[in-house]
């Protein structure tokens, strides 16, 4: 094994060893989850656990991330074979119509 190998394994170890901690750490923790919007209030009628708390919003934000990642790697893949199109295009002779968000046109 190589020595990045090595290292990316113990990092990955460490990383899931301290998750598994705090987890085990805290499953008696609890808190009390409301939400006050002035007008109207929302409270949980049982406490949720924190570690439940936690994994969910890191669920969450991981979900979001990714779709948003997705999302731009769309756009982008999208705009690369407009590009690509337009190139060759040109190399025919054939100069391509200006595009609509092309500024300079």
């Amino acid at each position: 094994m190589s020595g990045a190998k090595i290292t990316s394994t113990l990092l990955k170890l460490l990383i899931l060893g301290s998750a598994a901690l705090f987890t085990v750490q805290n499953l008696n923790r609890s808190s009390d989850l409301t939400l006050d919007l002035w007008v109207v209030g929302f409270q949980t009628t049982e406490p949720t656990p924190v570690p439940l708390l936690l994994w969910s919003a890191l669920v969450t934000g991981l979900a979001i991330g990714i779709g948003w990642g997705i999302q731009s790697r769309r756009q982008a893949v999208r705009r690369i074979r407009q590009l690509e199109a337009d190139l060759v295009r040109m190399e025919l002779g054939r100069a391509p119509a200006p595009s609509k968000d092309d500024d300079w046109a």
